[in-house]
Order: C-alpha cells, then structure tokens, then sequence
C-alpha cells in the first residue's frame, strides 16, 4: 500500500542521507565469523580476499596480531601509555601494513604497569592485538588496500575499532575501544527508532506548535501501534494523514494521504489512534494535517 500526496509532508521532517545496507548491520550484530562478536583473524587467505574488493569483505570486522617488533609506544604521561600510530603496524612477518586512521590511542595505566607493558615489549614478550574494518574510501585521500608490484606487501588503511595489549602467557595487560568502535556500535545497535508528531491546520485557523503539543496525547497508543516496526527500520517512516476536525477540535475522519514504507497493519493502527485526539477549538471546523515520523535524529551521520 503506498499513497502518494507529497505536498503535504512537512520540510521539518527533512530527506534522510544515505545509509549502509541493512544487511551489514545484520551481519555485524550476529555471531557469524567478521561481526564485532567474532572478528575474523586477518591471515594471508584473508588478506588476498580482503584487498580484492570483495564487498563481504571489506565490510567485515578482523582481528590481527602485531608482534613485538611491529608496533612501539609513545611517552608515558598523564597516566596514559599511548601507543605510537604514526608508523604502520606490521602483521603477518611484514605482509601486511596497517595504516591506522586513530592517529592518538593511549592505554589508561599507573606508571609501574606502563614500565612492565614497555618492558615486555622490548623482551618480545608482548603482542598488539588490532581489532578493525578496512577505512572507507569516500572517507580517506588514500586507497584504502594497495600494494608496491613485486615488493610482497600490501598497505591497508584501517578503521581501527580497539586495540589490546597481550603478553604470550596471562591475561591482556590493557584494552581500549577507539570512537570509530563507539560510532559503529551505536549504528549496528542503535535502539528503538522515535515517534515524532506534527499537526497543523491546513487553512491556518489554529497555531501549529499549540495543535502538535495537543497531538501528544496519542503519543502512547501509536508507539504501541508501531513498536515492532520502530525496532525493525533502518531509514526513516514518515505517515501523513488529513482529518476533519470540529469546531470544539474532535478530530474525525482521518484518513492517510501518504506513507513512506509498506506498513498497512501501522498505518491503519495509527489512523485509529488519532481519531478522537483533541485539537484546538476554533470558530469554525477545519481540516489538519497530522504527521508521524519514526525516524532516530542524527542517525544518518552515525556512520559514514
């Protein structure tokens, strides 16, 4: 079911930007190998895959370990140990050089634990595990897998999402998640989508911002109404309807005028809830306009 009247949605509620394929976040929030619960370990196989342009993956979230000799720390300070991501970090014997897009990430540690951390790594009894995805192109001047021909390397610019320090024997020392980790949490589980009303007379008879506050009141039935489907989306729902409402403000007859999205169970659920909502008295019975939108503000730019 898709009517069709857009002139009557309102440009407060905006065109939404762009979004990643809901099937990423699917996969990203599942148990499967490349998802934030199981990263998949970056191997030579993994690497050839990954730098192929296959689109699973370089989407998917892998997990490298860089040995002693391939990453270093900067100055101890401020009771932060941080790691020094100006230089590349060397996985898999040099095949691999990890380009990081965190240019600052320090572990949070008292002075002793940062002496041990420096001193284990200086002894070749520490690793640097590296949780990432590979950078987006669109967000980055470089490419973001490359090669020298004939040099046997390849050069990944990675969105880098944590990093963890871990002896050879015990338990890691540190761990830190990086913004990128906290953005793409935030997109992969990001919540319930809003319920967001308007109403305003079509003819001007009644002040909007007065007749949206009056539209609260059926605030809870249409979160009932469209509470499996606020779970469910992945880009915003807009249901526009038109109604008659009396001069004492009953709102009657209300009927869809356009909707967004395939959701004829909601959308007859919502029509039913704004019946009978009180709007504003006015001299004379006029028609409104009455606008829901589930939709999560900002959410667009979570990520990319």
């Amino acid at each position: 079911m898709m009517y069709v009247a857009p002139l009557l949605v309102p440009l407060a509620f905006g065109l939404a930007a762009a979004a990643p394929e809901p099937d990423e976040r699917a996969v990203l929030r599942s148990d499967r190998a490349g998802s934030l619960a199981k990263p998949q370990p970056l191997t030579v196989d993994a690497l050839a895959k990954l730098c192929s342009d296959d689109p699973a993956a370089t989407r998917a979230v892998y997990t490298a370990k860089i040995p002693a000799s391939g990453f270093d720390f900067g100055a101890y300070e401020d009771d932060a140990l941080p790691l020094a991501l100006d230089r590349s970090l060397l996985a898999l014997d040099g095949a691999a050089l990890l380009h990081a897009d965190e240019r600052e990430a320090a572990f949070t540690m008292n002075e002793a634990d940062a002496k041990e951390a420096r001193a284990q790594r200086e002894g070749d009894a520490l690793a640097l595990d590296v949780t990432f995805r590979l950078a987006h192109r669109e967000a980055s001047q470089l490419e973001s897998c490359f090669t020298l021909e004939g040099s046997g390397q390849w050069a990944l610019h990675v969105e880098a999402l944590s990093f963890a320090l871990s002896p050879k024997d015990g338990a890691p020392l540190a761990k830190l998640d990086t913004e990128a980790m906290k953005r793409l949490e935030a997109w992969v589980r990001p919540g319930d989508a809003k319920v967001r009303l308007e109403a305003r007379a079509l003819d001007g008879v009644v002040d909007a911002e007065v007749a949206t506050g009056a539209l609260a009141a059926a605030r809870g039935a249409i979160e009932t109404c469209t509470a499996k489907v606020r779970e469910a989306i992945t880009d915003p729902v807009t249901m526009a309807y038109v109604a008659d409402v009396t001069s004492a403000g009953k709102v009657e007859g209300v009927r869809a005028e356009m909707v967004t999205a395939e959701l004829d169970e909601e959308v007859e659920c919502v029509q039913k809830a704004l019946t009978g909502v009180e709007l504003p008295r006015a001299t004379k019975a006029y028609q409104a306009q009455l606008v829901v939108a589930l939709d999560r503000p900002g959410f667009e730019a979570l990520y990319w």
